[in-house]
């Protein structure tokens, strides 16, 4: 399906800047399938040629549904996915995918294009020209494998990915000119394939549910924690998280622009480079949402956002300007007096310090003000744990440290306080325990103060936990296990680019002695922590032969 051309969402304003002309949604269709519909299979169609498109769903009876018809198919294998495209013709062909096979069929010529069998079912798919193919493909994503089909049914293309294929796209990645496959697994990747090679792997914090091409060179992707945002290249533009789930991103309506749909029913159009909201709807009561798509159902120079819930509810938005003027004058008067706020704040706490005492500023407790808060990791060995360690300079007590990392922690962050405050508190240790080699930011704010101070300083600071910090190195005197399992490689670099690296993916003290530039032979050896405590991992390299030993 095409997209239509770029829509600007115009905003006129009176002379003083107050009053807007806005785009709006405006609810323009709302009937019921009396069917239950199954989620990721509902789609818009033109199954005819010259024909007006139609609206084509899965019901929980496994028959797929075309909106207005007679038409109804019945699959014998249950029914995963749906998508429509015209392959090789005029209009639309229904593509089906399945616990076992893929189908692709003609409604027109009432007829089974092709049919073919998939191992382990078809989760989605991706329709377009991959990369330098002439004809448009019907990408199927499985469990770790992907196949590709020409109009014909022909097998053409084919490749595997590290786990389950969830979601996926097809997007011109590095502005090529060509377009590359966009895959998402649960395993927290996004995988890029450029024809049948994966070139790039973009690690998240969940699950990837759900991909979409917002421009040539973006695309958008949606987390199963209720995470969405936009990548250009391997830059990640902006990304939000809701409590809510995206059921579909949509390119609409313009290049500039994106839809998100969430479970709820709430829609959100955003700027595809900022994540700034343009405009949204939200329904008076939670809705039960399967599926989104656009289409053209009564007006076919008109594209509406039409969504379907799980109990066969559908309602389709058009984007249009309000009939009526927006007066913004009282959102600038909250804006202005937001600002004052904070400005009084701000002079009455200067005010309050130049008049007290000196005596009453000695009973506040404060702390002195050249205080800072240093911070390190250090490992256990014994207990295997990644710790990290606050440190306050003026013997300045430690009250609570505030943890945001996303992926790490439920809910994305961790308080901690102390039970019991050792000495006067100035160093505090908390175990870390991450669960997956990636890197990660931590975001740590720390509060200080007096042990019985009833006011807090709050010091910010940012900490890089390094992608391997589940291991911990061990030196040449340390009892060690060497793993029989090996992985080799030619590998042609200075010792100390090979130190860079070591020291830059894990925790490392820098001085240990076996980190020598001049050896001929490097040998680092390292043990699992916490959730790989079994583990045990060797990396060799010979000057020599310029070879590279992994053991695991």
């Amino acid at each position: 399906m095409s997209y239509d051309d770029d829509v600007n969402i115009p905003k006129e304003k009176d002379e003083d800047g107050k009053l807007e002309n806005v785009m709006q949604l405006f609810p323009v269709h709302n009937f019921a399938i009396n069917q239950r519909i199954m989620p990721k299979c509902m789609i818009s169609a033109i199954l005819e040629p010259n024909g007006q498109e139609r609206l084509v769903m899965v019901s929980a009876s496994n028959k797929v549904l075309v909106k207005d018809t007679e038409i109804s198919l019945h699959i014998p294998d249950k029914i995963r996915c749906i998508d429509a495209a015209p392959l090789g013709t005029k209009y639309d062909l229904i593509i089906i995918g399945t616990e076992s096979q893929v189908i692709v069929f003609d409604v027109y010529q009432n007829t089974t294009v092709f049919q073919r069998d998939i191992p382990d079912g078809v989760n989605c798919f991706a329709i377009g020209i991959l990369a330098d193919f002439k004809t448009s493909l019907v990408i199927c994503g499985g469990n770790c494998a992907i196949w590709g089909f020409d109009p014909t049914g022909k097998d053409v293309y084919w490749t595997v990915t590290g786990d389950v294929v969830n979601a996926m796209c097809l997007c011109d990645y590095d502005n090529d000119g060509e377009l590359e496959l966009i895959v998402g697994s649960p395993d927290f990747e996004i995988r890029i394939f450029k024809r049948d090679l994966m070139r790039t792997e973009l690690t998240e914090t969940d699950a990837v549910i759900g991909l979409a091409a917002v421009t040539n060179n973006c695309f958008a992707y949606a987390l199963s924690n209720g995470t969405i945002g936009v990548y250009k290249g391997e830059e990640r533009l902006w990304r939000i998280k809701s409590k809510n789930i995206a059921t579909s991103m949509l390119r609409f309506p313009s290049d500039n622009l994106m839809t998100a749909i969430w479970n709820t029913g709430k829609i959100d159009i955003r700027q595809v480079t900022t994540g700034e909201v343009a405009t949204k709807d939200q329904p008076q009561t939670s809705l039960n949402i399967v599926g989104a798509c656009l289409a053209s159902l009564t007006d076919p120079n008109q594209k509406a956002i039409v969504i379907v819930t799980g109990e066969g509810k559908v309602t389709g938005y058009e984007l249009r300007e309000s009939k009526e003027l927006v007066d913004r004058t009282p959102e600038i008067i909250r804006e202005f007096g937001q600002k004052k706020h904070n400005l009084m704040m701000e002079l009455s706490n200067f005010e309050q310090e130049d008049q007290m005492t000196e005596a009453e500023k000695g009973k506040e407790q404060r702390i002195p003000i050249n205080t800072v808060v240093n911070s390190l990791y250090y490992v256990n060995k014994d207990e295997r744990t990644l710790n990290l360690v606050l440190e306050a300079s003026n013997e300045v007590c430690i009250r609570a440290v505030v943890i945001f990392a996303e992926g790490m922690f439920e809910g994305e962050s961790h308080i901690w306080i102390p039970t019991k405050i050792e000495g006067n508190g100035d160093k505090v240790t908390i175990p870390l325990i991450p669960e997956k080699d990636v890197q990660n930011d931590l975001h740590i704010k720390a509060l200080l103060g007096q042990i019985d101070s009833a006011k807090l300083h709050v010091f910010e600071m940012s900490r890089l936990i390094p992608q391997f910090a589940r291991f911990a190195f061990m030196s040449n005197t340390e009892d060690w296990e060497k793993p029989k399992p090996y992985v080799e490689f030619a590998l042609k670099q200075r010792n100390q680019r090979i130190f860079d690296w070591v020291q830059e993916s894990f925790v490392i003290d820098v001085a240990a002695a076996e980190f020598d530039s001049e050896a001929r032979k490097l040998e680092m050896k390292f043990i699992g922590l916490a959730s790989k405590k079994r583990t045990h991992l060797g990396i060799y390299y010979s000057n020599d032969d310029n070879k590279v030993r992994l053991y695991d």
